[in-house]
């Protein structure tokens, strides 16, 4: 029943925090590292963004457009918690790639684009449907539900090497 999967899920979970998974996570880790640092890479103007396009959307098979539309949702929530992180750390890394003259990285490190990265670090294996969803299950509670305190930790390391917080204008009206 419902109880044995969760069990098995906890479990997963468990091993997968411990690195216990090392065929499948390993590669998985390493994928989604390769994808994660093509975010930070210059994008031709006019590219279609992300893997799964639109056009790609519409040719979907039943189970691919069920797991497009959760990892939607997954992004969607971790953006709507993590709103102001997420603007903060856009514009400063804009602004460190402006000062430094190096290719824009605005949403390099967005909740869509950490879906992205990941689910095509997935698609590297040969998983079968209900193991990727159990995986994006993972992902979500050990990541993205976790992403306030990485992103507080990638604003503070940004902060030591000079990235700023933007200034507010101050009224100075008496």
């Amino acid at each position: 029943g419902g109880g044995g999967a969760r069990a098995r899920a906890d479990r997963c979970a468990d091993l997968w925090a411990r690195g216990g998974l090392e065929t499948g996570p390993g590669r998985i880790a390493r994928g989604f590292n390769r994808e994660l640092e093509r975010g930070f890479a210059a994008i031709a103007p006019g590219s279609a963004i992300g893997a799964r396009g639109v056009e790609r959307m519409a040719l979907l098979p039943a189970q691919e457009l069920e797991e497009s539309i959760v990892v939607s949702r997954m992004a969607s929530k971790a953006k709507t918690r993590n709103k102001e992180l997420i603007a903060d750390l856009d514009q400063r890394l804009q602004r460190l790639s402006r000062d430094l003259t190096l290719p824009a990285v605005s949403r390099a490190l967005a909740p869509r684009r950490l879906c992205e990265a990941y689910l095509s670090s997935l698609d590297r294996l040969d998983l079968g449907f209900a193991v990727r969803r159990i995986l994006l299950q993972l992902f979500d509670r050990l990541i993205l539900e976790k992403l306030e305190g990485y992103y507080e930790e990638a604003l503070a390391v940004l902060e030591r090497h000079g990235a700023h917080a933007a200034r507010r204008a101050v009224d100075r009206r008496p």
